[in-house]
């Protein structure tokens, strides 16, 4: 159809422009806001695949016996499996060195393949808990030293730091100055030949912006890592973690990369679409990221791992070794503290149901590690002085609330000291919590706007005086463009800073925001620009007055 070349161009329905205004100040507001709170509930259920093994002899500590507590694990993880839709889950206890007990419930995979003790799954940063011991093995055999400069090892690793250079310890510890941002878009990383040697070698170009020496959690530190593992025992990561740390723990159903797993009957991973449906999802899992986050394993796996730093054997790592990875080093927050691998901190959970006490003295100490990835979620934890740990995957992950498993972190390590299961509160950032639902909205407006732009466009001229002032064009072009320019922030800058990821990670990792946030963008960007340019025109066309087109007019019927 011609485009119009005169007739008024009426302003937007006020009930846009109130629509556009309301939806902005909620999302300003709802990015400052405290998250809001949620529960864990404690609700109780008959357990189902539950093992109980005798363990070794003098291994009991002064804690309630395991039968004591296994029947409260068991009914607990059924009733928040249930509770939050989780398709499948296992658990192990520790005591001493033996995983004394298993159970697992829900299932691996679409076809209803039962979960298991020894089904692998993803593990994420617990992944972070293994390459620390590899790392520890080469500092005893004086193959590395946390002292020198990671650029001893790597020469051409030499990025620019406002500090001094980046030691081994600093990566061992988080206080290498890498942050989050290093991570941003490596879960699209190109596999490659050489992907762990591809991504550390991008980090060497990075300018670092925090001084090394303050904490700053990454997976990047641990990728680098797993590179120096690499080049100072002359085997592929894989292959050396496989040999020395894998193989001599009985991490049987453990590994390095995700053919090996599948063999092995790797679960399907699952995503949370809008808060309310699981289905299965094969997330990315690049090879470059293997020490800090893509290895595989099993909760009866990460249990033989608990049980190793509870009895630390000899032909693992010497005394010193085991210290080297418990030794709290990088502070975290008061009284929380980053070793090698694991997470260092009172048991807050014995005083404080909300998991925060201001009087930590008398409380036992926990080492622990969670990981997780958009489809998995796993967790281990052990307390010398209980003598007793724990350790749980979970084939699924809800990233509009992450936090509701960390509850369940939480309340395993209460009932695995005889206390009962609590409301253990929880928050989630709204942005991420509601990031699906805004992204709805935002789309909304954009098809609004869409339809009402086009039928302001295809009217027939509605009077001889054409467009009479900006002010006109101001009222009629402005809001929609500010809705542009509003969702065109929000996912090229603010989200991907807010959350250190870029828009094309955003949109693959969360593709329940991706359905949203691509014909949203796409309206922005391309229908914006070009509604702008249509109603300039017009408003162009329409400045010529009448009295002027009638004496136009006359002169050219004479």
């Amino acid at each position: 159809m011609p485009i119009p070349t005169g007739g008024a161009l009426a302003r937007p329905p006020r009930r846009l422009v109130c629509a556009v205004t309301a939806v902005l100040v909620g999302v300003m507001v709802g990015c400052v806001l405290p998250a809001a709170e949620t529960t864990v509930s404690a609700a109780a259920t008959e357990p189902t695949r539950s093992v109980l093994v005798e363990a070794s002899a003098g291994s009991a500590p002064p804690w309630p016996a395991v039968d004591q507590v296994t029947g409260p694990v068991a009914a607990y993880l059924d009733a928040e499996t249930r509770r939050l839709g989780l398709p499948g889950a296992a658990v192990s206890v520790i005591v001493g060195g033996d995983v004394v007990w298993t159970h697992a419930t829900g299932t691996a995979d679409p076809a209803g393949e039962p979960m298991t003790a020894d089904t692998p799954v993803l593990l994420a940063s617990t992944s972070k808990a293994i390459t620390a011991i590899a790392v520890a093995q080469l500092v005893q055999d004086g193959r590395l030293d946390l002292t020198e400069p990671v650029s001893e090892y790597l020469r051409w690793f030499t990025p620019t730091t406002p500090g001094p250079p980046m030691t081994v310890g600093d990566l061992l510890h988080h206080t290498a100055g890498l942050d989050l941002g290093h991570d941003a878009g490596t879960h699209l990383a190109d596999g490659g030949p050489h992907p762990l040697q591809d991504r550390v070698r991008d980090l060497a170009e990075d300018d670092i912006a925090v001084a090394p020496g303050e904490y700053s959690y990454s997976n990047a530190s641990y990728d680098v890592l797993g590179l120096l593992v690499a080049e100072t025992s002359g085997r592929p990561f894989g292959a050396y973690v496989a040999e020395h740390v894998l193989a001599p723990l009985g991490m049987d159903h453990a590994y390095t990369s995700a053919e090996t797993a599948r063999a092995d009957g790797l679960a399907e991973g699952y995503y949370r679409w809008f808060g309310r449906w699981w289905r299965a999802a094969d997330m990315p899992a690049p090879g470059g990221s293997r020490p800090s986050a893509t290895m595989y394993g099993s909760a009866s796996d990460l249990g033989r791992l608990v049980a190793a730093h509870l009895t630390r054997p000899a032909n693992v790592l010497p005394p010193a070794g085991w210290d080297l990875l418990t030794a709290p080093e990088a502070l975290i927050a008061p009284d929380v503290f980053y070793a090698g691998g694991l997470v260092v901190r009172p048991q807050w959970e014995l005083a404080d149901p909300s998991g925060t006490s201001p009087d930590t003295s008398a409380l036992p100490t926990v080492y622990e590690h969670n990981g997780s990835w958009p489809n998995s979620h796993t967790f281990l934890a052990f307390v010398p002085e209980q003598d007793r740990g724990v350790a749980l995957v979970v084939n699924g992950n809800d990233q509009a609330r992450e936090s509701a498993l960390v509850g369940l972190d939480h309340n395993l390590l209460r009932l695995l000291a005889g206390h009962d299961a609590v409301h253990v509160p929880v928050t989630d950032e709204p942005l991420q919590r509601y990031g699906w639902a805004i992204a709805a909205v935002f789309l909304g407006l954009e098809l609004v706007s869409l339809g009402w732009s086009v039928r302001r466009l295809r009217a027939r001229p509605a009077g001889p005086s054409g467009v009479r002032s900006r002010t006109s064009l101001l009222r009629t072009a402005l809001p929609p463009l500010v809705l542009d320019a509003v969702v065109v922030w929000l996912v090229l800058a603010y989200i991907p800073a807010r959350f250190f990821t870029t828009p094309a990670e955003l949109i693959r990792l969360n593709p329940d925001l991706g359905v949203l946030i691509v014909p949203g963008l796409a309206l922005a960007l391309v229908w914006g620009p070009l509604r702008t340019v249509l109603l300039l025109r017009i408003h162009g066309a329409g400045q010529v007055s009448p009295p002027q087109a009638r004496e136009e007019g006359a002169v050219t019927a004479a």
